[in-house]
């Protein structure tokens, strides 16, 4: 971070069921002998065995396995015992039976039990994740879980549908009998479908025997990048006429999407860099570009700034070419008095950032009273007071555009006229020079904040 020294008008400082258990065993044996002479008679049998084992829990599909079956039953219960011994009054009652047997076999585990069909009954293509129906090329029918062949497609199976050209081979909308996407043209060959373009705004139905459409392009017929407006790959330079799109050609180094009513193209100057390292450049400035548009270009990768309505300057290697602007004259002729300045006399406009904005105009035959003050700060207040600030960071040709004070600037802020392409005229400080179209980007950056307005003198 740069020391401040003179600062009064400045700069910036730098910069889861379970199955049913088995049943129970019957009772044991019954009640021993009544008493006689002789004892009583012994009492009957035990109980009988447990109950049978419990049932396996059943396959199910997706998630359940098969289930384990349940364990035997136990051992029923022991006789009854002997009955009571002979006595003058006979004998007491045999004692009562054997005790019952017990429960049946415990629940088998695991398994789930069947499933419903994904979506109800009905038809579904076959999936991989489907053991029952996994046939990709085939049409199933799902019953309350059970999965029939209901067809063999003869291409593809697709949407729940096996796919046919309703009209012959062709390009079809995807409701138009297809079984496709509604808002997706695709082309149909012998009943298999391959997406051509996912439509800008709806798929036109033709009538039949007619391919339909996407309905129109989105800025009339002509060549167009994936990505401006077609939905497709942002890489491949395609052909859209009256809706139907067609690709035109790979782009190795990218596509260059231009303005509205202008072709795109693809990017033909190299992936290596930036011809003077990264900046703003004309396409014919050595990046392929259309002459008459303003790119950034970051790291050998080119993004549209601007069409230039009266062509695009290139400017000496090292500075960030610009559009020619359409100022008025007055504007114009404040920006050349700072491109004057600059080219002789830069150091004496060092961290004056103010003053220079002021006396551009003053040159140019304007004196603007309400920016006279001690610092740019200032002045920014003044005319956002004044109710003539516009608070965004697009300024046309000539407007004066301000930064609030930060730690960055020393507390002064900054303020430039504008070219209208989104560059700058600037004065300097210690270190740098200054420039006649620096970006308002790389200003933000080392004024640690976005530019907060400016106004139309």
């Amino acid at each position: 971070m740069r020391t401040w020294t003179l600062c009064a008008l400045g700069l910036m400082v730098l910069a889861g069921c379970a199955a049913d258990a088995g049943s129970s065993s019957t009772t044991g044996g019954g009640t021993g002998g009544s008493h006689a002479d002789a004892g009583g008679s012994g009492g009957s049998t035990g109980g009988s065995g447990g109950g049978t084992a419990g049932t396996g829990g059943q396959v199910s599909w997706p998630d359940g396995g098969a289930g384990t079956g349940g364990s035997a039953g136990s051992t029923g219960g022991s006789a009854g015992s002997t009955g009571g011994s002979a006595g003058s009054t006979g004998g007491s009652a045999g004692s009562t039976g054997g005790s019952a047997g017990s429960d049946g076999g415990s629940s088998g585990s695991g398994g789930s039990p069947p499933p419903a069909c994904p979506s109800g009954n009905g038809d579904y293509c076959g999936s991989a994740q489907n053991p029952a129906a996994s046939d990709l090329q085939t049409l199933y029918t799902c019953s309350n879980g059970t999965w029939t062949v209901k067809k063999k497609c003869s291409g593809s199976c697709i949407v729940d549908h096996c796919g046919t050209c309703p009209s012959g081979d062709g390009l079809y909308c995807g409701s138009d009998g297809v079984g496709g996407d509604p808002k997706t043209l695709y082309q149909c060959t012998g009943g298999t479908l391959t997406a051509v373009q996912v439509c800008p705004g709806s798929c036109t139905t033709m009538p039949a025997g007619t391919n339909d459409s996407c309905g129109s392009c989105p800025s009339g017929n002509g060549a167009y990048c994936g990505n401006d407006g077609l939905g497709l790959d942002a890489n491949t330079l395609y052909n859209c006429q009256n809706g139907v799109v067609t690709v035109k050609e790979q782009c190795s180094n990218g596509c260059l999407v231009a303005p509205p009513g202008t072709p795109d193209s693809c990017y033909s100057g190299g992936s290596t860099g930036c011809p003077s390292g990264d900046g703003l450049y004309c396409g014919s400035d050595g990046v392929g570009g259309d002459p008459d548009t303003l790119y950034q270009c970051s790291g050998g990768t080119l993004t549209q700034i601007q069409h230039c309505a009266n062509g695009c300057v290139t400017a000496s290697a090292g500075q960030s070419d610009y559009c020619q602007n359409s100022c008025s004259g007055t504007a114009n002729a404040a920006l050349q008095w700072e491109a004057s300045q600059l080219s002789c006399c830069s150091a004496d406009w060092s961290d004056w950032c103010l003053k220079f904005v002021y006396q551009a105009y003053s040159a140019a035959g304007m004196n603007i009273s309400l920016i006279a003050a001690p610092s740019a700060k200032d002045a920014l207040h003044q005319v956002e007071n004044a109710g003539k600030l516009t608070y965004n960071e697009n300024p046309p040709c000539g407007a004066i555009l301000f930064w609030d004070a930060t730690s960055c600037n020393g507390g002064w802020g900054h303020v430039v006229i504008a070219n209208g392409d989104g560059t700058v005229s600037t004065s300097g400080w210690p270190g740098y020079a200054g420039s006649t179209h620096a970006t308002i980007s790389w200003l933000d950056t080392m004024e640690c904040t976005s530019a907060k307005g400016w106004f139309m003198p």
